[in-house]
């Protein structure tokens, strides 16, 4: 057999420590308060689903004047709201009105 540079690193450990490391075991699932036993489902974890990446909104982009967006952008941001959740606001008070 042809010698290569790992030859000498296998003769130097006694065949005691040529075992292969042990696999870790993992922790298993258990049934506990997290689970709602209602949907069978378990919690998901991370952050929540945004809207973009939900079924339940759609991306709407309408012109406006600059001056008018800047304003409400400021007024938004000392109210803490979301500019989507004004929108959707008026909209809905559109809607009403219409019918």
């Amino acid at each position: 057999m042809a010698s290569n540079r790992f030859t000498n690193l296998r003769k130097a450990k006694p065949e005691a420590e040529r075992q292969p490391p042990a696999v870790e075991q993992k922790e298993e699932l258990s049934l506990d308060s997290t689970f709602d036993a209602a949907t069978l489902e378990m919690p998901r974890r991370g952050r929540p689903r945004a809207k973009r990446s939900s079924g339940d909104f759609a991306q709407a982009t309408a012109y406006v004047k600059k001056e008018t967006y800047t304003a409400v952008k400021h007024l938004l941001l000392d109210q803490k709201k979301e500019y989507s959740i004004l929108v959707q606001e008026l909209l809905d008070d559109w809607l009403q009105k219409q019918n």
